[in-house]
């Protein structure tokens, strides 16, 4: 712990050697002046780097290389406040912590190396395990590097670490929390413990180059009825705008929610929560009742990439599910985007992904989206796609897939979308694209399925859109309009086939297309055939036909100067 005294030089000569631990009930940690890295002035039960109009008893200094205070360490306190924790040193409290607390503070805390503590391990006056406050009001900076470990050991329940605000009471704050390298470890454990990033403030945790970060909920009996997790964005206090975000980068770069309960969510009452795991990175939430949400509610914004073979893993031991723009109980979901891109980057749950609002899980007004691409994986048992939900891309799906009221949208414009599982539809919109390809020939989306699927889409709404420049009545020319082109299945050897039966698979089905650049009438298409008959007329462009008005005009005004001039050369 770096440390530099206000004490006399006698004072310090009499001191012990720097490996020396200061312990007792009250310290205040105060930096007071430009070069003076530590200080430490008694209290009662609290400790202080950094804090505006404190008033020490006595001035005490320290060179100790350990720290343990019962209570509480806050680090600027309406000033700006710093600790370095080094060299295997630990400052350890039992009650909690504040980095950066009220509008005027600034507070940073580095913890770095191997045997490098800061830890807050004990219960408040209130009962509840120790707390910990990263920017809540102010602005705070947290870096854990080089083996170096940070940890909330809550020995009551309820312990949450927030990074950026603490609350509905909060003042709001800007907190970045970084952990850095192998070894290095940041933990909040308890009955029912949270991690919040931007908690009505804006927060941001980076976990990064193999490092970890873990919230534990230890209640794994429930006695407590308590829920942990991991909340990105939470607006508590409508005040105060709400941004959280987490980025998970490098090959064993991890963060773990565990527990009985465990209640995980990116935007909730109005904020915004984003995610990005990326390049090896993972997030696995995992507990015996687990969900993890993307836009919890109306009016909430949630993002979650996963990149470059990043995995997220949701699998609880009795329920887990991803809900995307999700409407519980037929209310309103907020807008939640998912993207799931590269080889090797996969989307997991336990049970059930559901995107937008399923009829069958209530229905409701939402907005989801799922975009699956360029290798990226969705592995669940099954995936629904509800009102306001749209799955797109050219990825795969290893789940029964479930078209409950949304709509499917293969290719990323468009592209192929593989199914590893059972298709059925119970509402909603299949839309398949064409587009020309600069060669005289056309590229399709399709929907591919699993070697022998009998997928079920009785009485299916599929919209065929022309992109761009494509002529329909080409397209119909060349033989390809028809649904063989757009539903295949897999054949077991490396290639694929038209899917069989369709007239009975997709008995009750109706049919409409439309086009970027062209009107489109007289259409007919049949399930076995194809299109039976098409009329596509091209749409002028708008500066065409702002040329083509002006010509008209100009005409007309000669034509009427001609006529002004034959009647005068009559006259004459």
């Amino acid at each position: 712990m770096t440390a530099s005294s206000l004490a006399s030089p006698h004072e310090q000569s009499a001191r012990e050697p720097s490996a020396r631990a200061w312990r007792g009930r009250g310290f205040i940690l105060g930096l007071l002046a430009a070069g003076v890295s530590l200080s430490v002035m008694e209290t009662a039960r609290a400790a202080y780097i950094g804090a505006d109009a404190v008033e020490p008893a006595s001035l005490l200094g320290s060179n100790a290389g350990d720290f343990d205070l019962d209570g509480v360490i806050t680090i600027g306190r309406d000033a700006t406040g710093a600790l370095t924790v080094n060299d295997s040193s630990q400052v350890t409290a039992t009650q909690g912590s504040n980095i950066g607390r009220n509008s005027g503070g600034n507070g940073t805390l580095t913890v770095d190396g191997p045997g490098s503590l800061f830890q807050l391990k004990g219960t408040q006056t209130n009962g509840n395990g120790a707390f910990f406050n990263i920017g809540a009001g102010g602005t705070a900076t947290v870096t854990v590097s080089g083996g170096g470990v940070v940890e909330q050991i809550g020995e009551g329940p309820n312990s949450a670490m927030n990074i950026g605000g603490s609350g509905a009471t909060s003042f709001g704050g800007t907190a970045t929390v970084t952990v850095t390298g192998t070894g290095s470890r940041l933990t909040v454990r308890s009955d029912g413990a949270d991690l919040n990033v931007g908690r009505s403030a804006t927060g941001t945790l980076r976990i990064l180059n193999g490092a970890t970060a873990e919230a534990d909920n230890t209640d794994v009996n429930d006695a407590n009825f308590a829920f942990g997790g991991l909340r990105v964005g939470t607006r508590e206090n409508a005040a105060f705008a709400t941004h959280g975000t987490v980025e998970i980068d490098g090959t064993g770069s991890t963060l773990t929610v565990n527990g009985a309960i465990d209640s995980s969510w990116l935007g909730r009452f109005g904020g915004t929560g984003e995610m990005t795991v990326s390049n090896g990175g993972t997030l696995d939430i995992n507990g015996e009742d687990t969900l993890f949400w993307v836009a919890r509610d109306g009016g909430s914004t949630g993002n979650l990439t996963v990149t470059s073979g990043g995995t997220v893993d949701v699998s609880g031991t009795v329920d887990s599910d991803i809900l995307i723009g999700f409407a519980s109980g037929g209310g309103t979901g907020g807008t939640g985007t998912v993207t799931v891109n590269g080889a090797n980057s996969l989307l997991k749950a336990g049970d059930a992904v559901a995107v937008g609002a399923p009829t069958s899980f209530g229905g409701g007004t939402s907005s989801g989206t799922l975009n699956v691409s360029n290798g990226g994986t969705v592995e669940a048992v099954s995936v629904y796609v509800g009102n306001g939900g749209v799955l797109s891309g050219n990825g795969t799906v290893n789940a029964d897939l479930v078209l409950d009221g949304g709509t499917i949208n293969p290719g990323n414009s468009p592209g192929t979308l593989r199914i590893n599982g059972h298709f059925t539809y119970m509402g909603g919109t299949i839309i398949l694209e064409v587009e020309e390809d600069g060669l005289g020939g056309f590229v399709t989306d399709r929907l591919l399925f699993d070697t022998g699927a009998t997928p079920t889409l009785l009485g299916a709404d599929i919209a065929f859109v022309f992109l761009g420049e494509t002529d329909p009545e080409a397209f119909a020319a060349s033989g390809l309009f028809n649904l063989s082109t757009f539903l295949r299945a897999d054949d077991g050897a490396g290639g694929d086939d038209p899917l069989g039966a369709l007239g009975t698979l997709l008995a009750g089905a109706t049919y409409s297309a439309t086009a970027q650049n062209y009107s489109i009438s007289n259409f007919a298409f049949d399930t076995t055939v194809g299109v039976q008959s098409l009329v596509a007329t091209g749409i002028p462009e708008p500066g065409t036909l702002a040329l083509f008005t002006v010509g008209l005009w100009g005409l007309g005004v000669m034509r009427r100067r001609h006529r002004a001039a034959g009647r005068s050369s009559a006259q004459g």
